[in-house]
């Protein structure tokens, strides 16, 4: 979800800088889950694994009432619909 939303979100003068930041953060924060996932798994039998199991299913509320269907639709069309500008 995260790709298709980094690239459909920002409008077209500012996408580059968008897409940069948010692939920057979503990079960085992989790295440091990764980096931490092995030992924190170790130490603390299944937890790591319920709580990505909960945060996912907490992700699923805002993203199937909030985030808008873009299918077929270009991004001037979604700004107008959603009232940017």
């Amino acid at each position: 979800m995260v790709w298709v939303y980094i690239g459909e979100i920002f409008p077209a003068r500012v996408r580059f800088r968008g897409q940069n930041i948010g692939s920057s953060a979503h990079w960085v924060t992989n790295g440091i889950i990764a980096a931490v996932f092995a030992t924190v798994a170790a130490r603390s039998n299944a937890y790591p694994f319920f709580f990505f199991s909960a945060m996912m299913a907490l992700q699923f509320v805002p993203v199937l009432f909030f985030v808008p269907e873009t299918k077929g639709a270009t991004l001037e069309q979604l700004r107008v619909e959603m009232g940017i500008d």
